[in-house]
């Protein structure tokens, strides 16, 4: 009887045994199905974060930076390696200034938006857009980093040209009138000379000489405004050599009377 009962719990044990040992199989399959699955999303979203053309930092509550992308290691010239584990402010000394953000991100759960800064990165003067933004359920902020001194160069070339354009519509306006007004007092200095052409007295030479003085003020003062006339064309832009002493020449011309 004996006998059979230690079969009987042997076989048991061994059941258990067979059973438990499949159950530990079984998890630690289950384990390195999800490791190997988390290496895969972590490959995913490493290759979305490098692939974006923006800087991407993330940082922990002591500013202990856990992530840096790849466009992070290509603007500013420091690897991956050598930024992960390394403290913000010292590994981008320009964003100390904002220490105080920084941790205003932190305290508040609430982004922080740093617009049209400039920064000298490496040895040229760029200008940075910067997002602060707390990261829910963990202690952390993402910093996204723009580069925008292109889209400012840009944008302050067309504000230039929208203001050139309103200048010459301003200047062309302004020499129509002129040209109205040379037509009719052209006119008018005509019929006031043949009014007296005929007559020669001491008075009528006297008159004659300050016609004469008011046709030659005349003629300056439409010379200058035909001057105005020809800068207000639009013209074909075609670099070539001058004479810089001449254009200076010309331009005191005009603008000193």
């Amino acid at each position: 009887m004996m006998k059979v009962v230690y079969i009987f719990m042997s076989l048991s044990v061994i059941i258990l045994l067979g059973f438990a040992g499949w159950e530990v199989k079984k998890f630690v399959s289950l384990i390195s199905v999800m490791e190997e699955s988390n290496r895969e999303n972590n490959k995913i979203l490493a290759a979305v974060l490098n692939s974006i053309n923006s800087i991407l930092i993330f940082a922990d509550a002591d500013q202990k930076i856990i992530l840096w992308n790849g466009y992070a290691e290509k603007y500013f010239g420091i690897p991956v390696s050598q930024a992960t584990g390394g403290i913000l402010s010292e590994v981008l000394p320009m964003l100390s200034h904002y220490n105080t953000d920084y941790h205003k991100v932190l305290q508040l759960q609430s982004a922080e938006e740093i617009n049209s800064t400039k920064f000298t990165v490496g040895e040229m003067e760029r200008i940075l857009n910067i997002r602060m933004i707390p990261t829910p359920g963990s202690s952390g902020v993402v910093i996204i980093i723009d580069d925008v001194t292109d889209a400012e160069t840009s944008r302050k070339q067309v504000d230039k040209a929208q203001k050139l354009e309103t200048l010459r519509n301003m200047m062309k306006s302004l020499v129509s009138d002129f040209n109205g007004i040379f037509v009719q007092l052209s006119r008018t200095i005509g019929v006031l000379e043949g009014s007296v052409e005929d007559q020669d007295s001491e008075e009528t030479t006297e008159i004659r000489k300050s016609f004469e003085s008011i046709k030659n003020t005349y003629e300056k003062v439409h010379d200058k405004v035909r001057k105005l006339a020809y800068i207000t064309k639009e013209k074909e832009f075609i670099p070539s050599k001058i004479e810089l002493n001449t254009v200076i020449n010309k331009a005191l011309d005009v603008c000193q009377d």
